[in-house]
């Protein structure tokens, strides 16, 4: 499985939510624009989601959309509470039967960040924090990881991914 770890983009900061709850926060205007440049980044690099799974929080469910919309993949997202609620073993049942595509999780920190760390070294005391707008790649067997760890391919930021949905 080729798995992708997707943080949303920029959101609406939580004291300037205007009384929301934090799962209500939308993306900004910047937040927007970093979707849209991630998703071109990952079409000009070839990449085709069989499945985008989202966190159904506004912010993340927007990332998901924006992006897969630059990548002509709109109607391949997909809610999973999972992803809101932090719970691995929620998460891997919900990608369960994907083992031979292209998955890309769209969620929030600290999830991503422990999840991502977790299936590389198997450890929950590992951490690979994300910046927002920023992917991780992650070849792995299966959810949940056997011996050997999934191998971590890559992680970009949000900002090395707007360059390169900007190169000529």
């Amino acid at each position: 499985m080729e798995l992708y770890i997707f943080r949303h983009a920029q959101a609406v900061e939580r004291d300037e939510a205007g009384g929301l709850r934090d799962f209500d926060r939308e993306l900004t205007d910047v937040g927007r624009k970093q979707a849209r440049l991630a998703g071109a980044a990952l079409n000009r690099l070839g990449v085709k989601f069989d499945t985008i799974l989202s966190s159904p929080a506004p912010r993340a469910l927007q990332t998901a959309k924006i992006a897969a919309k630059e990548m002509n993949l709109e109607d391949r997202v997909r809610e999973c509470p999972a992803l809101w609620e932090g719970d691995f073993e929620d998460i891997f049942e919900a990608c369960r039967g994907m083992e031979n595509k292209i998955v890309c999780l769209v969620g929030h920190e600290p999830t991503l960040g422990d999840l991502t760390g977790f299936l590389t070294s198997g450890s929950r005391e590992v951490c690979v924090p994300l910046k927002k707008a920023g992917i991780a790649r992650i070849d792995i067997d299966g959810l949940p990881p056997e011996h050997p760890r999934g191998l971590l391919r890559w992680v970009m930021t949000g900002k090395q991914l707007s360059l390169i949905s900007q190169k000529k």
